[in-house]
């Protein structure tokens, strides 16, 4: 049984933006013809599987890959998506956010100068590995005191 909500109904789509304060984009959405919608959804779609693609050259097979997924539960936070390479620092600035972490201390931790640099030496990294390594250290931190 699957849980959760599906938009492909409109009128349910229609309610969840009024619910969260997007009249506007209701508004906008109201006008689309449904080939437009059509369209919109197959550009949505194409964007989706360029990101895919762009990220096939990032290495998946991971041995901690399981002790990160484990701590991204421990700590009420989520991976990124398999094909987001670790240049994209997003998602690491998400994590220490949530963990409230002076991204200075990781950068010293890391060895780095920015966030970026990581994902600028290990090209090949997908930005679920990096986000891993983070909760690790971090977990360990957590755990002496």
């Amino acid at each position: 049984m699957k849980i959760g909500l599906d938009f492909n109904d409109l009128g349910l789509l229609a309610w969840f933006i009024e619910l969260i304060g997007g009249n506007e984009l209701k508004d906008y959405l109201a006008t689309l013809t449904p080939e437009q919608r059509q369209e919109n959804l197959e550009k949505a779609k194409a964007a989706r599987e360029a990101k895919k693609k762009a990220g096939e050259n990032l290495k998946q097979d991971w041995l901690d890959e399981n002790h990160w997924r484990s701590l991204a539960s421990k700590y009420g936070t989520r991976l990124p998506l398999s094909y987001i390479p670790a240049s994209d620092t997003k998602y690491i600035r998400r994590i220490l956010k949530k963990l409230e972490i002076d991204p200075k201390e990781w950068l010293e931790v890391e060895g780095y100068k920015s966030l970026g640099d990581f994902g600028k030496q290990n090209p090949n990294t997908p930005a679920w590995v990096h986000v891993g390594l983070l909760l690790e250290w971090w977990d360990e931190k957590e755990s002496q005191n």
